[in-house]
């Protein structure tokens, strides 16, 4: 009678060496496709999209006989200004191009380019420079730059291998990195990818309408298909 208690925990305790193992094996099952391979199987791990601090540069090019820019010159730089606001920080450097022919009507689309980001509110980060063009331009552009956080997957074309011989039909490194790269430039405001945005006031009018529909049941919908 006195051995019964023994051989109980005995009994208990080889039930647990042997859940143990099994779950060993399970974790190890669930980790054999990470270990094996000399690349992570999933491309969002090979290029994830992350969150930088990078310089958005747009140059626009001034003629020296232009005396004003054109319609289609202000909308893209208003356009590019507005970006400013949701993702932009510190300063907007416009830079104007120095000992050439078209300096002054650089620096006359300069002033208009300051004109533009007042109207959008943000006259005082603008900040005007000059710099020194290089004799392979000849149309020297003013370049508008300012830094903004920005959503990307870093840079594409890495071929580390061979991609004919995969008798283990793996990706390849490059595989994914594009897509990536397209669905990280498609984010209007990358702080998206951080936190959620805040919820917004219910419209009562529609939210009303909507429960009207529910109760009297005049909502309808017809098939397209042809059963």
């Amino acid at each position: 009678m006195r051995q019964r208690p023994t051989s109980s925990r005995a009994a208990a305790l080889a039930s647990a060496l042997v859940c143990t193992a099994l779950l060993a094996g399970c974790a190890k099952l669930g980790t054999d496709h990470i270990e094996v391979g000399s690349i992570p199987d999933d491309y969002r791990t090979r290029h994830p999209i992350v969150i930088g601090e990078m310089d958005k540069k747009l140059a626009v090019p001034v003629t020296g006989a232009a005396r004003d820019m054109s319609f289609a010159e202000k909308e893209v730089i208003r356009s590019f200004l507005s970006a400013y606001n949701t993702a932009g920080s510190g300063a907007i450097h416009i830079m104007v191009p120095q000992g050439h022919p078209g300096a002054g009507a650089a620096g006359h689309a300069a002033n208009q380019i300051v004109s533009i980001a007042q109207e959008r509110g943000i006259a005082g980060h603008a900040l005007i420079g000059s710099y020194a063009p290089t004799p392979d331009l000849p149309v020297p552009p003013v370049f508008v730059t300012y830094k903004a956080l920005t959503a990307s997957a870093g840079p594409c074309g890495k071929w580390t291998d061979d991609i004919l011989p995969s008798p283990d039909n793996k990706q390849y490194h490059n595989f994914g990195c594009a897509v990536q790269n397209n669905l990280a430039a498609q984010i209007a405001n990358p702080m998206d990818l951080i936190y959620p945005r805040q919820i917004g006031p219910i419209d009562a009018a529609d939210r009303d309408a909507v429960i009207r529909d529910y109760r009297e049941n005049t909502g309808s919908w017809e098939s397209t298909i042809d059963y």
